[in-house]
């Protein structure tokens, strides 16, 4: 527990310590052991993977600062000079909306304030409780509220709830029965991934340009839904999308869409200029996997996103590419004011009940490389319809239960998304096969899909995410083979680990084929651990001569550690058993 020096955070973090039965800790926020007191990072909790009670604003409380100022918190306090006055505000980090916005000379805080309760998952993968008012006798709610609420407390499932208190007997004392609530998230995501040539016949390649008044008829159809649209493009009539979705309160990232083309690549970076300079964008997308798609080279793609940087001003400008391609080019990354990693478990054929889970890492090892810069994940999604990849299979109930994992891990995250995508559109056959055409939340007639209202009503499901749970209980950590394909077999390699908590830990596998070789790949040394403890890994990367390896070894190593690269030595080196907590061997 965290908890600034103020006498009241004292006392309202003493509301509710001492209700858990598990050991807790007390600590203020200028413990060095527990929060950091660099310049660079001052507030940042040194601790990982525990749960955290914050009490106090971002005033006089480092962590809670912290936690704002780089936008972790699901809301964040503002006090802004305004005609009549400083206005107080508690603002909706997703959206900028302030939800409470009060004249602060008009407030009598001896008889009323107003206080936020917000949880959220930080850096280092704790779950952070955060609790605070406008003044101190709105952090005392906010304290004897959360122990009133306490025994029903599982059924608060939103990231954060603002509450108003009144003095209602006039003795200056809160009570729960005079604490109302009054904002909690609004049921929007914060973006979605959207193009408009849904009718049949309509295609971009070919093309087709879109009406204006089909454009503004889709747009209306997903305003009540989404914070933000995004956009591949500024031709074929996608030129007004940003004055229409400016005209509907919405706001756009404009894509520009890069082929490889000079001639047509300038065309659309000039327009997609003019469109920035007469205030119709938000953010400007210069290209859309061109890496991925090998369009461009890094030079080429760095060079167009500095001339779009330079000739706007006031927006963030940046590149959308695979996060493996974004990993691989860190000059990319470095080019941006954001970064804008497209990752789909489904294309990488992950089972659906590990799918958010194995988001959560590539997220993770995206966030390491951004720095200091956002991140926003610029497409993931899952078909209704399409063929299956790997143990990923395409259905409209594993569609709508993937949207619900994932804007629950976005919320309990406070990550920004573009979901892949508004509507179905039928011509995406022709470069991807029948899958193309079932991304949509609506279909291309924009009819809501079964399934997803849930996630516009608020639904979530708990963290199936983060792997913080020790598997197992205490003990001995282990690792073990549950399933060995045979000799001329393509099957997949699977295995569990016990005693770890996943999220600390990784398998490294080698297999012997005359010599010992990583697996799956040289580049893709490590194999993710779900929060169940299991593991899978694809052994046969290399082909057929894969097939006839006669020894498969497994290494439980801790996250951090880069295993060496093995391509036909006899034996394996000595430093996996040196850095590994546990090992498996199987002769075939």
């Amino acid at each position: 527990m965290t908890r600034a020096e103020a006498t009241y955070d004292v006392a309202s973090g003493s509301t509710v310590y001492g209700m858990c039965l598990n050991i807790q800790n007390q600590a203020f926020d200028n413990s060095p052991l527990i929060v950091s007191q660099s310049a660079a990072d001052r507030g940042r909790l040194l601790v990982s993977g525990q749960t955290v009670l914050m009490f106090g604003g971002p005033n006089p409380h480092l962590c809670v600062h912290y936690l704002e100022q780089r936008r972790l918190t699901p809301v964040y306090f503002a006090a802004e000079p305004e005609g009549d006055g400083t206005h107080l505000k508690f603002v909706e980090t997703s959206t900028g909306i302030a939800r409470v916005d009060r004249l602060g000379s008009s407030i009598d805080f001896e008889h009323e304030d107003y206080f936020v309760i917000m949880a959220l998952t930080d850096e280092g993968g704790n779950h952070v409780l955060v609790c605070y008012g406008f003044d101190w006798k709105g952090t005392w709610s906010g304290g004897m509220y959360l122990k009133a609420a306490y025994s029903t407390l599982p059924s608060y499932t939103n990231s954060y709830y603002l509450l108003h208190w009144v003095d209602t007997n006039g003795d200056g004392i809160p009570q729960t029965g005079e604490m109302t609530q009054i904002a909690a998230p609004a049921s929007r995501v914060f973006g979605l991934d959207f193009s408009p040539f849904t009718e049949n016949g309509q295609n971009p390649d070919q093309g087709t340009i879109v009406s204006e008044q089909q454009i503004r008829q889709l747009m209306t159809t997903v305003q009540p839904y989404t914070t933000w649209v995004r956009t591949f493009g500024c031709s074929n009539g996608l030129q007004v999308a940003g004055r229409i979705a400016h005209e509907m309160g919405l706001k756009i990232a404009v894509g520009v869409w890069l082929s490889g083309d000079a001639t047509m690549d300038q065309n659309e970076i000039t327009r997609a200029i003019s469109i920035a300079n007469a205030g119709q964008a938000d953010m400007l997308i210069v290209g859309s996997e061109t890496l991925e798609r090998e369009v461009l080279t890094e030079t080429q793609l760095v060079t167009y996103i500095n001339q779009v940087k330079s000739a706007v001003q006031g927006i963030p400008v940046a590149t959308a590419d695979t996060y493996g391609q974004l990993l691989a080019h860190p000059t990319v990354m470095a080019a941006g004011d954001v970064v804008l990693p497209n990752i789909y478990p489904y294309w990488e054929g992950i089972n659906l009940t590990y799918a958010i889970s194995f988001l959560n890492s590539r997220y993770q090892e995206i966030l390491s490389a951004a720095g200091t810069k956002p991140v926003i994940i610029s497409e993931t999604g899952w078909p209704t319809a399409g063929g299956q990849v790997g143990e990923a299979l395409p259905s409209a109930e594993n569609a709508a239960y993937y949207f619900l994992n994932f804007e629950s891990w976005a919320n309990a995250r406070n990550a920004s998304s573009f979901y892949f995508e508004a509507f179905d559109e039928p011509w995406k056959t022709v470069q991807e096969g029948a899958v193309g055409a079932h991304w949509g939340i609506w279909d291309n007639a924009q009819h809501l899909k079964a399934g997803v209202q849930s996630v516009f009503d608020g639904a979530t499901v708990p963290d199936n995410w983060s792997g913080l749970q020790v598997i197992g209980g205490a003990g001995v950590p282990s690792i073990r083979f549950t399933y060995v394909p045979p000799i001329g077999s393509y099957a997949t390699l699977k295995g569990d680990v016990t005693h770890v908590r996943p999220a600390d830990f990784k398998v490294t596998v080698f297999i012997k084929v005359g010599g010992w070789y990583n697996k799956p790949t040289w580049d893709s040394r490590l194999t993710d651990i779900p929060p169940d403890g299991s593991w899978t890994c694809n052994i046969t990367t290399g082909g057929t001569s894969d097939t006839t390896a006669t020894e498969i070894a497994a290494y439980l190593v801790p996250v951090g550690y880069t295993p060496p690269r093995m391509a036909g030595e006899p034996t394996l080196p000595v430093e996996l058993d040196t850095h590994a907590v546990a090992k498996c061997q199987v002769v075939r």
